[in-house]
């Protein structure tokens, strides 16, 4: 590199296929209860609160590791003002 030149570089840290993941904005912290969850839309639009268990973040989307959150799940995304 050349002093005062910049530059922007993308580190990839790990790799991870056939995984369910969510938006970031869509996963809640309960510090209290000490856990993770998302709000899920039901068939009838009603919401339900879902534990999950989080793993690898990145910019945009989080990977579900647990719970009881599934494949064609509907999620909340900024729920913040939901509960």
């Amino acid at each position: 590199m050349i002093a005062g030149v910049t530059a922007k570089a993308r580190i990839k840290t790990e790799n991870v296929q056939d995984v369910l993941t969510v938006p970031l904005d869509a996963v809640l912290a309960d510090t209290e209860a000490g856990e993770n969850y998302v709000f899920v839309i039901n068939d009838d639009n009603t919401l339900k609160r879902v534990s999950v268990q989080t793993g690898l973040e990145g910019d945009i989307l989080i990977e579900i590791c647990a719970g009881e959150l599934k494949e064609g799940d509907r999620v909340v995304l900024s729920p913040e003002n939901t509960y």
